[in-house]
């Protein structure tokens, strides 16, 4: 994905805004603290804080029959609890 942006004054700094597409794509929220790197052509900004996203099928690739959690019987419904067998 590429984007383009102008550098805006905010206070006494300058700062870049980040198109809403480039937000979703990337999950940023306000506040994320970022690190930005200085390289010969220009400077790369990155997300330190923020965890990794793991696909459905990576998640499942750790479940083994060691460490699978069945299913638990908590007995039977107590109260105004709904209940769907």
């Amino acid at each position: 994905m590429q984007n383009q942006t102008k550098v805006s004054q905010w206070g006494n700094s300058l700062a870049i805004r980040l198109p809403q597409a480039l937000v979703t794509e990337l999950a940023i929220e306000r506040g994320v603290e970022v690190e930005l790197h200085i390289e010969n052509d220009g400077f790369r900004v990155t997300f330190p804080s923020m965890p990794k996203k793991f696909t459905l099928d990576e998640l499942l690739a750790g479940v083994t029959p060691e460490n699978i959690h069945h299913e638990f019987d908590w007995g039977r419904p107590h109260g105004n609890e709904v209940w769907q067998p």
